[in-house]
């Protein structure tokens, strides 16, 4: 089993803790072989940290797109929104209409966690959980919310483009309607 690149360059500290770990282990055993072994394991960590920087994983990119999508949808930019949505799904864009019709997204309002959940030559598919507090456009009440989507991203004029999403509940994971309140 081969460990897929993304985990060392989404998140490199694990490598970078156990590679570290072997560097001090091998200077305290006393063994002129082991430590001289030190060196060689800092300097795997110094690569893994320099490799985890410059590459940038389809998640990331993803994550990045998703972003944008949440900046357009704060200032209510829907122009801004619909650039990152797949020229395939303009019901996407419809939707966007919708909900900013019903809410406006507060300042605090932010992705918590955009999570791999499958990668293919069709695109990935990504778990995105958000909270922060939304205010009701009918009666102006402010509430904290939290949301978590099941999203599908699209490759398209080199950019990753939101192509799908299914709104679920983010205690049981199970799809509910994108307008409901609960």
């Amino acid at each position: 089993y081969i460990l897929p690149m993304h985990y060392l360059t989404d998140n490199p500290w694990p490598a970078m803790i156990v590679l570290g770990s072997c560097a001090v282990a091998a200077l305290l055993t006393g063994h002129s072989t082991l430590a001289k072994l030190a060196p060689v394991f800092v300097g795997c960590g110094a690569l893994v940290y320099v490799i985890s920087q410059l590459v940038v994983s389809n998640r990331e990119q993803v994550e990045m797109s998703a972003n944008q999508i949440l900046k357009g949808l704060h200032s209510e930019n829907l122009t801004a929104v619909d650039r990152w949505i797949s020229e395939n799904s303009p019901g996407l864009g419809e939707t966007a209409r919708q909900g900013l019709k019903q809410v406006r997204l507060e300042p605090d309002f932010h992705i918590q966690s955009v999570i791999l959940k499958s990668e293919s030559d069709a695109g990935v598919v990504v778990q995105i959980r958000a909270n922060g507090k939304i205010t009701t456009r009918t009666h102006s009440i402010t509430h904290r919310v939290a949301e978590l989507w099941e999203t599908t991203w699209v490759h398209e004029s080199k950019v990753w483009k939101l192509s799908n999403a299914v709104r679920l509940n983010p205690l049981t994971h199970q799809p509910r309607s994108t307008f409901a309140r609960r």
